[in-house]
């Protein structure tokens, strides 16, 4: 498929009309997507890291419901993405330490 790469990345000044098959486009579309992919990656790597509300519960040594209130009085600082809930490890190590 390097062979397509190529021809596409040197005859991009002008129109041109190539013919590809199914499972060559598909290829091509996979090693797009692909490429992509990596370059989000790169872009959306945390700094910070997280853990489950299990997690921190079991450091704590308390029940999730604890964890569940600490966050309603301000204790901790919940973060969502999507359903699911994580705490960042900082805070958490902050609190350990005050």
């Amino acid at each position: 498929m390097n062979n397509l790469s190529d021809f596409m990345s040197r005859h991009t000044e002008r129109p041109v009309q190539y013919v590809i098959g199914a499972r060559d486009l598909k290829e091509v579309i996979l090693e797009v997507i692909s490429e992509r992919e990596e370059q989000l990656k790169a872009q959306v790597t945390p700094k910070e890291e997280y853990l489950e509300p299990s997690e921190v519960a079991k450091q704590f040594h308390i029940t999730k419901t604890t964890l569940w209130q600490w966050g309603k009085k301000g204790i901790l600082h919940p973060r969502k993405l999507g359903r699911k809930v994580f705490y960042a490890k900082s805070e958490l190590a902050n609190i350990m330490q005050a």
